[in-house]
């Protein structure tokens, strides 16, 4: 089974944003709405290589965004600089 297009591009978008800073954990959200899915890159306050947090102005703009524009966050996502690709304590929570 394939993943429609539009998603397989919002996925690439994230996984550019990770690759842009290898040495801090990078996030965002993927999103879906009438136009398929995009991606919404969203800032680590944290600045860290093994925590993330988003930071809380960017996130609340992006759930008002997705309010005016009909979308819907499905996935947050980040990634895992010094860890494997697998669920971490602070994924979990």
């Amino acid at each position: 089974m394939r993943c429609p297009p539009a998603f397989e591009d919002a996925l690439a978008s994230a996984i550019a944003h990770c690759e842009q800073d290898p040495d801090l954990e990078r996030c965002g959200a993927l999103l879906e709405g009438p136009g398929g899915w995009s991606c919404a890159p969203l800032p680590n306050v944290a600045a860290s290589a093994t925590h993330y947090e988003l930071e809380p102005g960017a996130w609340l703009r992006l759930l008002c965004d997705t309010e005016r524009l009909n979308t819907s966050v499905r996935y947050i996502f980040h990634s895992h600089i010094r860890a494997p690709a697998t669920w971490s304590a602070d994924d979990a929570r």
